[in-house]
């Protein structure tokens, strides 16, 4: 305890600053009742987080596209303020931790490709950013026109392999890729956490992302049984192979499942039964965040100076972000705000 003392006091500090700043549900109360996007860009441009990103814009000439690029890069802007303040040691999980915005990144790319209609991708806010933390060439896997550059541009760097785990042959999806790059992604940060040298960091981290894996499985069975005719092989295929608090024989079961009502009826006898109250894809949504949420306070609580303090803020602020686009969308189609907190709340 008093080595990680030293070693996270500064840091700790620094994110119990920012997290004072993070939105409130008595915020976000407010932001749903508002009318129009522009509204929302002056309250934004007013708060402390978001101050710097705001600040030089008329808010009257923005539009919902404009302002989501803001907020998704006012994630890797905090990402950035941390690792500039964080030690060689915590900068080795910031690290690690980047990858999944690497992967977010490529899928923007790949949706463009499968899109035409999909709006102009303007990462170029993220490129001093990944030039100095990441393998990628973001302007070249931007500017690509078709898989071939994609796959080009991503030579020599391991997001490679997702065009070798996908088979050509029988006329891939978008889906079939963003699914080979969740894969490729969970089994790295995996390996990677399991070659942690610390126990108790590498039981926090084992803890958050075995459950993130457990969970997004679930849901993927759920919606696969609900919404698609798909056989249990290609189902399989699309699964994180790694189990933390699922079992096996239970993922098995959902698997072969007839219907989506069957899978609900396999959760209740899982570990993650008592965070789940009703049948439908919002409460599986919820109970995912709602675990995570749950497990990250823990972690804290527990060891508030370790990669706990970081990883909680960084997944706090990413789903402040997603709670905030949701937002513009539901006022983009004027729905109520009691309809949008149900969303986001």
């Amino acid at each position: 305890m008093g080595s990680n003392l030293l070693t996270y006091s500064g840091l700790t500090t620094k994110v119990k600053a920012m997290s004072s700043h993070l939105i409130t549900n008595k915020e976000f109360r407010e932001l749903a009742s508002f009318t129009n996007v522009q509204d929302i860009a002056q309250y934004l441009k007013n708060h402390p987080t978001y101050q710097s990103q705001f600040a030089k814009l008329d808010e009257t000439l923005l539009h919902r596209g404009e302002m989501e690029h803001i907020l998704r890069f006012s994630v890797y802007h905090d990402y950035l303020r941390l690792y500039r303040f964080a030690n060689q040691k915590q900068r080795d999980f910031l690290k690690l931790y980047f990858s999944r915005y690497e992967v977010q990144a490529l899928k923007a790319c790949l949706r463009k490709l499968f899109d035409s209609r999909s709006v102009e991708l303007k990462l170029e806010r993220f490129y001093p950013f990944f030039e100095k933390h990441s393998n990628i060439s973001l302007p070249k896997a931007v500017a690509s026109s078709s898989l071939e550059e994609l796959a080009e541009s991503l030579k020599g760097n391991s997001y490679e392999k997702i065009f070798s785990m996908v088979d050509t042959s029988s006329s891939p999806t978008l889906f079939d890729y963003e699914i080979a790059l969740d894969l490729l992604h969970f089994n790295d940060i995996w390996n990677q956490i399991n070659q942690i040298k610390q126990a108790s960091e590498r039981k926090i981290l084992t803890e958050t992302y075995g459950s993130q894996m457990d969970l997004l499985n679930i849901q993927w069975i759920y919606r696969a049984k609900r919404y698609y005719e798909i056989s249990t092989a290609e189902l399989s295929a699309f699964l994180i192979p790694i189990h933390y608090k699922l079992r096996k024989s239970t993922l098995t079961a959902m698997l072969e499942a007839e219907t989506a009502e069957k899978v609900l009826e396999l959760l209740q006898n899982t570990y993650y039964a008592r965070h789940f109250k009703k049948t439908d894809t919002l409460s599986l949504e919820r109970m995912y965040h709602k675990i995570l949420e749950e497990l990250y306070e823990q972690a804290v609580r527990k060891s508030p100076y370790s990669v706990a303090c970081i990883s909680s803020y960084l997944y706090k602020k990413e789903l402040e972000v997603n709670k905030l686009i949701s937002v513009l969308e539901g006022i983009r189609y004027r729905l109520p705000a009691e309809n949008i907190l149900k969303i986001i709340l």
